[in-house]
């Protein structure tokens, strides 16, 4: 719909899984090429193990799965680039500014990163969903997906001036449940 309907944005923002469409935006990608990344992606391509012998003392694990497939895999075959990310002025012609979300999981506050801030350790907490992937320590502080306290950063968006508010939220639609991880 951003492509076909030309919608043009003042202000994205995202948090927790949205990280790799609004990375992939601000690299240069069209939001049809977004949704196709998503399309032609097997949920295999996310996964990534620790050393196997770790799984052997579990209850010791940061996390059940790294993040290093994301950023060996996925980042570049989307096209994810940080540089692109810091210097992004404008979306489809349009001038933008960006903001992301990560939780400060000591104070239990959400960190806004604007994009011109962005670089690899504050992108991998965006999405650093706690016992799936371990969080991201920097600077004393650990980070992680800040979805489970605010999943939608309204109040930065109003910061930012914002006339008008869209929040887009999809879910899985299938009806089968289909168990397991």
């Amino acid at each position: 719909i951003m492509d076909e309907a030309r919608l043009e944005f003042d202000h994205i923002d995202a948090t927790s899984g949205s990280v790799f469409n609004l990375g992939m935006l601000l690299s240069g990608r069209s939001a049809t090429q977004v949704a196709d990344a998503w399309a032609n992606l097997s949920p295999r391509e996310f996964v990534s193990l620790h050393p196997l012998r770790e799984y052997l003392a579990f209850w010791r694990l940061p996390s059940l799965l790294t993040q290093q497939a994301a950023v060996e895999r996925i980042l570049p075959k989307w096209g994810i680039d940080l540089e692109k990310i810091r210097a992004c002025e404008e979306v489809n012609g349009h001038p933008v500014r960006a903001t992301f979300n990560v939780l400060d999981f000591g104070t239990k506050r959400v960190k806004t990163i604007t994009h011109t801030e962005m670089d690899l350790d504050y992108f991998l907490a965006v999405d650093a969903v706690p016992g799936v992937v371990p969080p991201i320590a920097r600077d004393g502080t650990l980070y992680t997906d800040a979805m489970l306290l605010k999943d939608a950063n309204l109040g930065e968006a109003v910061r930012q001036g914002a006339e008008e508010i869209w929040v887009i939220w999809t879910v899985e639609d299938r009806l089968e449940w289909r168990g397991g991880f």
